[in-house]
């Protein structure tokens, strides 16, 4: 019985001793400034759909755009070391050329021989070559220099398929390549030669033409009496094409410098050296583009 008085005791001292603390805790914290929280929680906080950090939307669209312009500083930046043209349009533009068209109709006709050209085109004409023969007929010039820089087409090549769509009975047509790389063709001891040159192949009212001897024919430039003997041929046919590509058709076009000749150039986008396109056109104007 008196453990039990004892415990009593001591619980209700501790219970005096809980209630004086609390009481001065109370009366600190309304020295401080605290009040009560009255506040009453109609609906409990859920978790977020979506993360407030970080912004994947934001952080995308930033380095979309940053992405834009580094790309295009870059691609400027190769163009400009590379030299050539990227687009067609840029390409049209560089050339200044009177009229354009795609070459991609006269890829079929690419090395072929003057009767396959002529089958193809009387089965599908090329709108390209009438187009083409259409501004050489206006500008009455009767000699048509044809060069290619790094395209898929030659300058002979373009020079047969004109030269096919546009001989008749009425119009013949000689073609010199002066290219390099041209393919030496073998002719008889009964070769016709009309002038300086002689006829390698012939076909309808076409000839090929090549300087008589072994001489090749880039170096006919050199000589004193070349555009004299170009011109000579005009007493013979109607249309005279030369043609030639690469470096070879600079040097061509030096040696033409200053003449009246319709000149028409091949040219390829991601290829073509818009130098050596600018180099062109101030040596003769370009008054046909044939673009890939």
């Amino acid at each position: 019985m008196d453990t039990y008085n004892k415990l009593q005791r001591e619980a209700k001292i501790a219970e005096a001793t809980y209630t004086v603390l609390i009481e001065q805790v109370k009366a600190q914290s309304m020295a401080t400034g605290y009040r009560p929280n009255n506040a009453e929680v109609y609906e409990y906080a859920s978790p977020s759909i979506s993360p407030s950090a970080p912004k994947r939307e934001l952080i995308v669209a930033t380095f979309a755009i940053l992405g834009l312009f580094v790309g295009a500083a870059l691609s400027l930046l190769l163009a400009r070391r590379r030299g050539v043209y990227f687009s067609k349009n840029s390409l049209i533009t560089g050339a200044q050329a009177r009229l354009t068209a795609s070459v991609r109709t006269l890829l079929p006709l690419r090395n072929k021989s003057l009767n396959d050209i002529n089958t193809i085109l009387v089965k599908k004409p090329r709108s390209a070559l009438r187009d083409m023969a259409v501004e050489i007929n206006k500008s009455a010039a009767t000699q048509v220099v044809v060069t290619s820089s790094r395209a898929k087409l030659t300058g002979n090549d373009v020079a047969r398929a004109l030269a096919n769509y546009m001989q008749s009975d009425t119009v013949k047509v000689a073609m010199i390549d002066f290219s390099s790389r041209a393919k030496k063709l073998d002719f008889d001891d009964e070769r016709l030669s009309i002038g300086s040159f002689v006829v390698t192949e012939s076909a309808g009212h076409i000839s090929i033409l090549r300087p008589d001897g072994d001489l090749e024919a880039m170096e006919l430039l050199s000589h004193r009496g070349f555009w004299g003997n170009i011109q000579s041929l005009n007493a013979k046919f109607d249309l005279v094409f030369l043609c030639a590509d690469g470096t070879d058709a600079i040097s061509l076009l030096s040696a033409l410098e200053g003449q009246k000749i319709f000149h028409i150039t091949i040219a390829r986008t991601k290829k073509t050296k818009s130098a050596i396109l600018m180099h062109m056109r101030s040596l003769l104007p370009i008054q046909g583009l044939l673009y890939d």
